[in-house]
């Protein structure tokens, strides 16, 4: 094996490793902000938001793990009807494919997704 090869195949893992961490704090951070957006916003709509209130032609969908049937119930673009505080105190979307599908369960970028579009329905 040449050795230089080694000592810059080893930086470039090194590197990728460190801005892999950095992305991954960031996703997080994205993610704990836009909930916390959602709770504030559920407050002040009486713990409810459906979508199909609002008359606009645009819609935000989320992947669906398919529940206890993941092989044949996921859904990669399930339509997102409204967002709801449960009352267990956590978030919940009202999807094509749940009633109540913990906003948890869904990526920091489709939490993003959701965010921003009940940021447009409500023209904050």
């Amino acid at each position: 094996m040449d050795k230089r090869n080694a000592i810059k195949k080893k930086a470039l893992m090194n590197n990728a490793s460190k801005m892999y961490d950095s992305v991954v704090g960031i996703e997080k951070a994205v993610k704990e902000n836009c909930e916390e957006y959602i709770k504030i916003v559920l407050k002040e709509n009486n713990g409810r938001i459906n979508f199909d209130d609002y008359d606009t032609d645009n819609f935000v969908s989320v992947p669906y793990d398919g529940g206890n049937h993941p092989e044949y119930a996921s859904n990669c673009f399930s339509t997102v009807y409204g967002v709801f505080m449960h009352k267990d105190g956590y978030i919940c979307l009202n999807t094509e494919d749940c009633d109540c599908y913990p906003l948890s369960d869904v990526d920091w970028d489709a939490v993003y997704d959701v965010a921003e579009y009940i940021n447009e329905l409500l023209g904050e």
